[in-house]
């Protein structure tokens, strides 16, 4: 059910709007629940074994793009690729064999890279990120002049006895 927005369930599959390739398995029948509103629904019942990948019409341009694996993974999904123009900007679609082993995967999908994976990678790009940001602050600021002595002014306070009363009386 469409909670929110408007968004389709569309396999990439001949016939269907924007797909550009297929990506269901032979003999796999496509499907195109159109666009539905918020508190519509679509269902298909997937017959046949496989990796099937689909898109939603309004967002595939954005990258809103999915994977499901029906009993086990095969079929042209698993050997081809969603377009390059149709990846998430904050993720990749998971490979079959991630999604029937945790069984369900959340977007946005970050593969383990082995080396301590993503939160290091995460935390250390922010580390490196700060530690420059911070010195050419420092740089710019250094090199404005604030600093310096000759930009300084001297400014005289005069006192109240020194101040004219131009009160009329």
């Amino acid at each position: 059910m469409s909670k929110s927005g408007a968004h389709s369930a569309t396999s990439y599959s001949k016939g269907n709007p924007q797909a550009s390739n297929t990506l269901i398995p032979k003999g796999a029948k496509g499907w195109n629940s159109d666009v539905l509103q918020p508190g519509q629904s679509y269902t298909h019942t997937f017959t046949t074994k496989g990796t099937y990948d689909y898109y939603c019409i309004p967002h595939k341009s954005l990258g809103m793009v999915a994977r499901i694996v029906c009993g086990k993974p095969g079929g042209p999904a698993e050997s081809g690729s969603i377009p390059s123009s149709d990846e998430p900007d904050n993720g990749i679609v998971p490979p079959s064999s991630a999604i029937v082993k945790k069984n369900s995967i959340s977007f946005p999908y970050v593969p383990n890279t082995g080396h301590g994976g993503p939160p290091a990678l995460f935390w250390g790009g922010i580390g490196i990120f700060s530690l420059t940001s911070v010195y050419l602050f420092s740089v710019y600021d250094r090199k404005s002049g604030r600093y310096d002595d000759s930009s300084e002014t001297d400014f005289e306070i005069a006192s109240d006895s020194e101040t004219e009363d131009t009160r009329d009386e």
